[in-house]
Formats: C-alpha cells, structure tokens, sequence
C-alpha cells in the first residue's frame, strides 16, 4: 500500500522556483481563523511519487462519495481541441494574455485559459484526473473543490500565474497540486478535517499514513 506523509501547516504555501518573490500557491480572503491547511506527500521511499499523488487525490475524493466535483486547471488554447474530441465537458472561467518563457528562454505572448471541468461520478472522476494531472507537474493551476465558482487574482511580475482566492464563507474543502505536482494541500474548515488525527484517520482507508 502507498505510503504518505501529512502535515499541518500554519502558512500558505509558495510555488517555489528559481525566482524570489514566486506568486502564492492561493489566497485566503479572510484571516486564517478556523481554516486548517495539511500537506499530503509521498513518503520518501515512493519510487513514484506522482502515481501516489494520483491515488490519494483520487480516492480521497471517492471516499468522500460527494458530487459534484469542480476541477480548475490552466491549460494551452490547443489543449481544448483535444478535450472536446475526447468529449470533456469544460468551460473557460478565464483568460489571461500572459508572457510565458519557452524553453530558450525568450519571451512570447500566449493566451493562457482557466477550465472548469464537472465532475458528476466517480467514473469520470477517475478519467479525468488520469487525462489531466500531468499538467500539475508542468506548474499549471490544478485544484478541486466543490464550489462552482472561484475567484482568481493574476500576477504578471516576477512570474505569471492565475492564483485561486478562497473564500471559506461556508463548509468547504479545497485540494491543490503543489509544485510539479508531487504534493496535495487540502485547505478546510469541514468539522471532520479539524485535527490532523482525522485526517490520518481518512486517509488510513486508502493509504498507510506517517505523521
């Protein structure tokens, strides 16, 4: 069985770089008071960590057996040709003209858009995170959560990035990739997620968990 390691943590994570100053991973619309934030990671001796990403992230959301589900992902134009041939239901939720640095490391302008995708079961579940994550390890915005509808603040300096604004008005759940994808941050003010121990004790149906 896969083996991850949670924690609690007290700060919003940064997507770390090379780059100082690098956009925050979301942003909290209110103090921190009654919201708990965990890092969910691979143990250290998973040879393949961004597999065991995958489980988690899928079976977690299984074994809370609520639907819908809302993935947000940034995707290239050209990405969405493929999801429609393939019929995955999106739509754009936003679109930001951003400078993106290509792989000789000049500048280029490319439009870069935000995707709300439904999930209704858990087949499609399934499908849509084996078809999607790997655009987590490109450091591309990939979140779920329940709420339909999600607020987003651009940074264009020093790095381009999309930062999802949670709002936390009610009981909700967020869970984002960090980065290249190797960790999950689950963002909560559920009843049941107010411990750590909870939390481990969830997870223990799915995975061996280390504290």
């Amino acid at each position: 069985m896969i083996t991850v390691q949670i924690e609690e943590i007290d700060d919003i994570s940064i997507d770390v770089g090379s780059e100082d100053d690098v956009p925050p991973l979301y942003l909290l619309s209110k103090k921190k008071n009654g919201v708990k934030i965990y890092q969910i990671s691979p143990a250290d001796h998973e040879k393949r960590p961004i597999e065991a990403v995958k489980h988690v992230l899928t079976n977690f959301l299984i074994q809370k057996n609520k639907f819908p589900i809302y993935l947000y992902l940034e995707v290239y134009p050209d990405l969405m040709v493929d999801f429609k041939h393939e019929n995955i239901d999106f739509e754009v939720v936003h679109l930001e003209d951003f400078k993106k640095r290509d792989y000789e490391g000049d500048r280029f302008v490319g439009f870069y858009q935000v995707l709300r995708v439904k999930i209704d079961n858990e087949s499609v579940l399934r499908h849509i995170i084996n078809r999607t994550y790997n655009l987590a390890t490109i450091h591309f915005l990939y979140q779920l959560s329940y709420n339909e509808h999600l607020d987003f603040k651009v940074y264009k300096s020093p790095v381009d990035a999309v930062v999802p604004i949670y709002h936390m008005l009610e009981s909700s759940s967020y869970i984002i990739a960090g980065y290249d994808g190797l960790y999950l941050e689950l963002i909560t003010n559920e009843p049941e997620f107010m411990e750590l121990h909870q939390l481990a004790r969830f997870l223990s149906a799915i995975v061996n968990v280390k504290i």
